[in-house]
């Protein structure tokens, strides 16, 4: 810091509504119909930009200068989010978990991502659950705005039953969840 009057903040797992993301990933992936393999020996805390540049707000205002951590409140792994995901926007599919070196990645991923600040006062964001839950209603609500008025969601309800039908068939009783395996 140059001066002594800057801001650095250090933030992990970013969702929201602009580009692409672990969310919209999994959701992908959820609805494709096959399993969805994801690393459970890698965690963190899963953070919503909504939620980020509120705390970036509040944080400019204090003027408390220097390097701050700001993350969801609480932490997960990789898979245990995927779950979370998964039960929230109520997609039906099979979810597994591995481990960080059966998973053929492009980069190498630190175990733990945990950030905790150790200011006596910090500037705390909601759990990293509302946060999914707020994008989770947001992206909802601007799909909804972009939608065509044919694709109304009672359209939709024949596909979501099928799959429903198809995963009882299964003997799953309409929800996978996750292998540990």
């Amino acid at each position: 810091m140059v001066n002594g009057q800057s801001f650095i903040v250090r933030t992990s797992w970013l969702f929201g509504p602009h580009g692409g993301n672990f969310v919209e990933t999994m959701l992908r992936l959820g609805h494709g119909g096959g399993p969805v393999v994801v690393v459970h020996d890698q965690v963190g805390c899963p953070t919503y930009t909504g939620h980020l540049a509120v705390g970036l707000l509040r944080l400019v205002d204090t003027g408390a200068y220097g390097i701050h951590h700001m993350a969801g409140e609480g932490s997960c792994s990789w898979y245990e989010f995927a779950m979370e995901i998964f039960r929230q926007a109520e997609v039906v599919t099979r979810v597994m978990a591995t481990t960080t070196d059966v998973m053929d990645q492009p980069a190498k991923r630190p175990a733990n991502s945990v950030l905790i600040s150790r200011r006596s006062a910090p500037i705390d964001l909601p759990p990293w659950q509302r946060g999914l839950s707020d994008f989770l209603a947001r992206r909802g609500h601007t799909e909804q705005e972009e939608a065509p008025e044919e694709a109304a969601p009672e359209l939709l309800a024949p596909a979501a039953h099928a799959r429903l039908d198809q995963a009882r068939a299964r003997g799953t009783g309409g929800r996978w969840r996750g292998d540990h395996g």
